[in-house]
């Protein structure tokens, strides 16, 4: 399966839960940082200047079923070409849902958000890679700006107990099974980088700091 047909499987479910009923908590199946920024059409960063019930026709003026975020883009990472103009981005209203509830009032705060679009909306929820921006490790920053984008060939594995890679563009991601998180070492400061041969491997992203490129990028 392609890169666009999971985004636009992903983004298509999760219109279609904002449709549905609230039963069951949300479930988000682990994702490293680099595996949410290959499979969302849309990564950026900005600030969440406004919040208000919609339902899924964009209208406010019958039951609502989506929460309209108004964003103001400071930097966009990935899917300009697809919506230069971003105002606003889209969530389910209930949290059972997946829908993102943004932790902030403070409208100056700025935040990453990554997502997929549908019907012509940017969805996202809270499965998606959404964090303060202050709250990024420098090596996350980098990998925003660049070694993401070039590992998106590779595939990441999570894995909590007993496994192996069964491709060469696999990396195992064993965060969890280390340290009992998912938010550790390989999800902070790796990315799975791809090479010549097609074999892809982990990569500090804390080696590239000094002497490189990478020392001159903003996020």
């Amino acid at each position: 399966m392609t890169g666009a047909s999971t985004c636009g499987m992903m983004a298509v479910a999760l219109l279609l839960l904002a449709q549905g009923t609230p039963s069951e908590a949300c479930s988000c199946a682990p994702q490293h940082p680099q595996t949410a920024f290959c499979h969302s059409q849309i990564v950026v960063r900005g600030r969440i200047v406004g919040i208000e019930k919609m339902n899924t026709e964009n209208r406010t003026d019958e039951v609502p079923s989506l929460l309209r975020l108004q964003i103001k883009v400071s930097k966009v990472f990935k899917g300009f070409d697809l919506k230069p103009e971003l105002e606003y981005l889209y969530t389910p209203i209930h949290e059972s849902l997946c829908g993102y509830s943004h932790p902030s009032n403070n409208k100056s705060e700025e935040f990453l958000f990554s997502g997929n679009i549908v019907n012509d909306m940017v969805m996202i929820s809270v499965c998606g890679f959404n964090s303060p921006i202050s709250k990024l490790t420098p090596s996350q920053k980098r990998g925003l700006t660049h070694m993401y984008k070039t590992g998106c060939g590779c595939e990441i594995v999570p894995c909590n107990g007993p496994c192996a890679v069964t491709k060469p563009n696999q990396c195992l991601w064993t965060d969890a099974l280390m340290s009992r998180s998912w938010v550790a070492h390989q999800a902070l400061h790796l990315s799975c980088i791809g090479k010549t041969n097609g074999e892809c491997i982990w990569e500090s992203m804390k080696s590239r700091a000094v002497g490189t490129p990478f020392k001159a990028s903003r996020i």
